[in-house]
C-alpha cells in the first residue's frame, strides 16, 4: 500500500526508474546485528556478532514496453568482518555457511515506480539444508520487499508512506516506511528513510535451526 502524505513544493514532476538496458551495477550490503536473550526474566551473556558483508552484480536484461524492469542478480562476495567473541566453531561454520551464496543468482521483475513484481532465486542443490531454508524464505519475501514510488507528481518536501508484510527470518512484519524527497537534481533523487517494524506477539517462527 502506497499513500500519498504530501505533494511537496512546486515544480513537481513524476518519479519513475528508466534504466538502460544491459547496464550493470555492483553493490555491496554490511549488516551489523545486536542480539540479546532474557530467560525467565534475567538477561543472559550478549555475544559480540560480526557484521555481515554480501557484494552481488545486477544486470538489466529487458525492459518492456510498459516500463517493467527485468534484472538478474548474482552475489559475488559474502563473508564476515569485525571482531566477534562468538565460539571459534560456531563462527566457522556460519562463514562457511555465508561463503556459500557466493556465485548464487537470481531474476527480479519490478515495474518503474520500483514495486516488485516477480523475485526468484536460482538455488543449486549444493547448498546445506539451512542456506537453501533462509534463502527459500528469502526469496518468498523478495516480491513483498519493495520500495515503491508515490503514483503523481511530487516535489522537494514531498511524502509517501509504503506499507508492506514481508516475512524475514522466518517472523510476519508489518512493515511501515515513510519517505521523503529531499533532493533531485541529474535524473538522481535522494530520500530520507524512516522504518518501523511490528510483529504479532504470538506466531509460529520457521527459521533455520530452530525447533
Amino acid at each position: 500500500v502506497v499513500e500519498l502524505l504530501s505533494m511537496g513544493a512546486e515544480p513537481r514532476q513524476l518519479l519513475r526508474f528508466k534504466p538502460a538496458l544491459n547496464s550493470k551495477q555492483i553493490g555491496s550490503m554490511i549488516m551489523k546485528m545486536d542480539m540479546g536473550l532474557s530467560i525467565a526474566g534475567k538477561a543472559a551473556p550478549r555475544n559480540k556478532v560480526p557484521a555481515t558483508i554480501m557484494t552481488f552484480e545486477t544486470t538489466v536484461t529487458k525492459i518492456d514496453p510498459n516500463g517493467n524492469i527485468h534484472y538478474q542478480f548474482r552475489y559475488t562476495q559474502a563473508d564476515l568482518v569485525g571482531d566477534s567473541n562468538v565460539p571459534p566453531a560456531a563462527l566457522k561454520e556460519l562463514r562457511t555457511q555465508l561463503q556459500s551464496l557466493k556465485g548464487i543468482s537470481g531474476a527480479v521483475v519490478v515495474d518503474n515506480r520500483g514495486q516488485t513484481q516477480l523475485g526468484k532465486f536460482n538455488l543449486p542443490q549444493r547448498l546445506d539444508s539451512k542456506v537453501r531454508l533462509t534463502l527459500k524464505q528469502i526469496s518468498r519475501s523478495v516480491e513483498q520487499l519493495s520500495a515503491p514510488l508515490p503514483e503523481p507528481a511530487i516535489g522537494l518536501g514531498g511524502k509517501w508512506r509504503v506499507t508492506t508484510n514481508p516475512i524475514i527470518g522466518g517472523i510476519r512484519l508489518t512493515q511501515s516506511a515513510t519517505y521523503e524527497l529531499t533532493k533531485l537534481q541529474d535524473n538522481r533523487a535522494t530520500l530520507r528513510v524512516a522504518i518501523t517494524q511490528q510483529a504479532p506477539p504470538q506466531q509460529a517462527i520457521e527459521a533455520a535451526g530452530l525447533p
